[in-house]
């Protein structure tokens, strides 16, 4: 995503509902690159996909419910003139990896389960502060039990599916070749850094997230 993506997409349909942000989540691809340009001073290591599209996704209350706000200007800035800003809602990052962990095997198009997978690596990839922040908010999660730690759970499970594939199957395939051309990487090493960063996440989630017993 560019600047020029955010000017001509994201604030003229922020500028149109302004007035009723206040009852509006933002989720998708934003989400991430929201949080990474106005969410918090750290920087993040790569930018986060940026290609959009409107599909139906199930479980959504989880990132309704585990929603931050986030101010987003309006109009360009400059030192003497800040310009507008609204607050936009948008999930917590931690909710928003484990939403995509949850359901990208439920997705009947491949290409959409990689997308999802590609937004799991590309936090993890972003710098220590981001995963601790997801790793401090998956904590909460699992210790307030519920629909958000089962979800959790089942996030955990899948991505171990994943990890646990030989690298020729076609979803991980995908997944090495898109890192191999965004960062220059032979197939191989492509792999094996979404392997890895894949198995980080999985093991942000305890076994037992949300089990009181």
């Amino acid at each position: 995503m560019n600047e020029d993506t955010l000017q001509s997409v994201l604030l003229p349909i922020l500028r149109a509902l302004e007035g009723v942000m206040d009852h509006i989540v933002l989720i998708g691809g934003w989400v991430p690159e929201l949080h990474r340009r106005f969410g918090s001073s750290e920087e993040w290591r790569v930018k986060p996909l940026g290609r959009l599209g409107a599909i139906l996704l199930p479980d959504l209350g989880v990132l309704s419910d585990r929603s931050v706000a986030l101010r987003v200007p309006l109009d360009s800035r400059d030192d003497e003139s800040p310009g507008r800003s609204v607050s936009v809602q948008v999930p917590q990052l931690g909710a928003f990896l484990i939403h995509k962990g949850a359901i990208f095997r439920r997705r009947p198009d491949l290409e959409k389960q990689v997308k999802d997978l590609h937004y799991i690596v590309d936090v993890m990839q972003s710098g220590e502060a981001q995963v601790e922040k997801v790793e401090k908010e998956i904590e909460g999660y699992c210790g307030e039990g519920g629909g958000t730690a089962e979800m959790a759970r089942q996030a955990r499970n899948h991505l171990g599916v994943v990890i646990g594939e030989a690298s020729g199957t076609e979803l991980r395939t995908r997944l090495a070749s898109g890192l191999a051309v965004r960062h220059r990487l032979s197939m191989m090493t492509a792999d094996a850094r979404a392997e890895g960063f894949l198995s980080d996440f999985r093991d942000l989630i305890p076994e037992d997230c949300g089990d009181s017993g």
